[in-house]
Order: C-alpha cells, then sequence, then structure tokens
C-alpha cells in the first residue's frame, strides 16, 4: 500500500510540472500550422533555385545569386582576381597564385598558396580577402566561382 501511494504522488508531481513547463500558443511558444511551415519552405526552395533573393523577417533581402558555382572563362596572360570569400576551382588549363602579401587557402589539400604557386585541378582555392589576390592564366582556363571576381 505504502509503494501504490508514493508511485500515484510521483505521477501527480510530473503532470504538474509539464503544466507548468510549457504554454503552447504563448509568445515565447507560438503554435503554427504544418501547411504554413511547409509554404515557407516552398517559398525559399524556390527563391534558392530561382537564383533570387529571400526575404527573411527582419524585412532585409539575402541575395542569393552568389551562393552557386559559375563557371568562367579566362584567356591566356588574364587575372581573375577574387573578393573577400571567393571560392575558386580551376577546371580545364594551368594558372598560378597571384598573391601581393600572405596566400590563397587550397582548402582541398588544407594548405597555403603562396604567390606564383600552380593551383591543382578541381581543388577549391579561397580568396581571404578582397586585396587583389587572385590567379593569372598561363594556358585557357576554365573555373567554377563562386562570390566577387573581376577579369583583369
Amino acid at each position: 500500500m505504502k509503494n501504490k501511494l508514493i508511485l500515484t504522488f510521483s505521477i501527480a508531481v510530473m503532470m504538474a510540472v509539464t503544466v507548468f513547463a510549457a504554454e503552447p500558443g504563448s509568445g515565447s511558444d507560438p503554435v503554427v500550422s504544418k501547411s504554413y511551415v511547409d509554404g515557407k519552405i516552398t517559398e525559399l526552395l524556390t527563391a534558392l533555385e530561382a537564383g533570387g533573393t529571400i526575404n527573411v523577417s527582419s524585412g532585409s533581402k539575402a541575395d542569393t545569386s552568389k551562393l552557386k558555382y559559375i563557371p568562367v572563362h579566362v584567356g591566356v596572360g588574364q587575372k581573375l582576381i577574387g573578393g573577400e570569400g571567393t571560392e575558386l576551382i580551376l577546371r580545364v588549363g594551368r594558372s598560378f597564385a597571384v598573391v601581393p602579401t600572405e596566400s590563397l587557402i587550397d582548402i582541398t589539400t588544407g594548405t597555403e598558396l603562396k604567390d606564383k604557386g600552380e593551383l591543382k585541378k578541381n581543388h577549391v582555392v579561397i580568396v581571404p580577402r578582397n586585396d587583389g589576390r587572385g590567379v593569372r592564366v598561363v594556358e585557357d582556363a576554365w573555373f567554377l566561382v563562386k562570390g566577387d571576381y573581376t577579369i583583369q
């Protein structure tokens, strides 16, 4: 009999804690329908696939056009200079790093590419700062580029 009372008391305490812990529909725990959430996910995916902008809750817009790689042709003797955070992947041709200060980052191998270091094909290279870093092409080249860049 004594064990039965303790068990009943434990269940009552757990239920009381549960009631006080969550208040669905309050400002801190709003209730939304599944269809609303599904609709917002569909909107987001459609915007990302179209390469457009995404409306975020703060009212600002995020530009998704720089979130995907685009093919870029660079001729012999030209330079591709990347902006801060630009990613480059050499697909065809030969090119060498142009690094006025420090280095480019080859994240495929986890190494630094110093000035005049040769890029390896299919390696992801990041331009860490917008200070004139990029690549010089010595054999007609195609890159996949994500981010800001200029060709000189």
